[in-house]
């Protein structure tokens, strides 16, 4: 898969992200498994559910396929956190105030659609897979989040709290 660093997803639901897909210069990406730039092109789409503060919201991923090696790759926002419904920012504020020392069965997020077992979920998969690499490297929880992205692809190569080892890259593009 490869990750696009964009604006936050406010921006980027149904319609909007479609444009930013289209504006998109598909000469610029590199396959992320084979590091091939140049020969990704459209493929297909599939519907992804995204759990928003209102409601869950269902938005459609491009996927592109390498010329080269033939592998398909999702173009995901890099606000999606691989494999999950939550986004990354509601991710980031419970495994914070987790590690401020709150309860996880006390950690109310902002996004009213988050229950108390999937907040336990994301601070048992955090500890499982998350929270040595953070600290190996000294990636701060605190920094700003497009500079705490960049250190997650770039010192463990997917982005934070993705669990499954799916080859991913970050793209940064202008929205």
């Amino acid at each position: 898969m490869i990750q696009l660093c964009t604006t936050y997803y406010s921006h980027l639901v149904g319609e909007n992200y479609n444009n930013f897909i289209e504006s998109l210069n598909f000469s610029s990406l590199s396959c992320s498994k084979c590091n091939y730039q140049g020969s990704c092109t459209r493929h297909a789409f599939y519907t992804r559910n995204i759990v928003t503060p209102t409601s869950k919201v269902s938005i459609r991923i491009l996927r592109v396929k390498c010329g080269q090696c033939n592998a398909t790759h999702a173009l995901l926002p890099d606000w999606i956190v691989p494999y999950s419904q939550i986004l990354l920012t509601d991710h980031l504020e419970i495994i914070k105030q987790y590690e401020d020392g709150v309860s996880p069965h006390r950690i109310t997020p902002s996004n009213p659609e988050i229950d108390t077992w999937t907040v336990v979920y994301i601070i048992n998969q955090y500890l499982l897979h998350w929270q040595a690499r953070l600290h190996s490297y000294s990636i701060s929880l605190s920094l700003p989040i497009k500079q705490f992205i960049a250190s997650c692809f770039k010192h463990h190569g997917r982005q934070f709290m993705q669990i499954k080892c799916t080859p991913n890259s970050l793209l940064t593009q202008t929205t």
